[in-house]
């Protein structure tokens, strides 16, 4: 069993996996602008040796109830490839960010090309346009 299993003995490393990230920056730290909010969430994953394959703002929104005391912020849309490992370091490192309100990760298959919008829309992913 062992022998088909080599990542749990330690022989290879874990192959990065694809996650999609949903950020809620807090707009009073970070401000509204595009480029401020994507260095605050790409230096974060990248610090762990996240690779960022699409980042997008998906929506300015006010919330239903205070999140660590602030009535609005920015979701910032991000898929990215890291090693399974390295997720819980990034939610942490999230939580303990003054930047960075809330946070959710899932692992999926595939960026997909658009993604639905709160307001009903969709969003075309631009896979070209991740850098700051």
């Amino acid at each position: 069993m062992a022998d088909l299993m080599p990542e749990l003995r330690g022989d290879i490393e874990p192959k990065p996996r694809l996650y999609e990230g949903m950020f809620i920056v807090d707009i009073n730290r970070v401000g509204t602008d595009d480029r401020s909010v994507k260095r605050a969430v790409h230096s974060l994953l990248e610090k762990h040796g996240a690779k960022v394959l699409v980042s997008t703002r998906w929506a300015e929104r006010e919330f239903c109830y205070p999140i660590k005391k602030q009535t609005r912020g920015i979701y910032h849309l991000v898929y990215f490839e890291c090693k399974p490992e390295k997720i819980a370091e990034i939610k942490r490192d999230c939580y303990l960010s003054g930047d960075i309100l809330r946070v959710m990760m899932l692992r999926v298959k595939r960026v997909p090309d658009k993604v639905a919008l709160p307001d009903g829309g969709s969003l075309e992913l631009d896979k070209e346009r991740t850098t700051i």
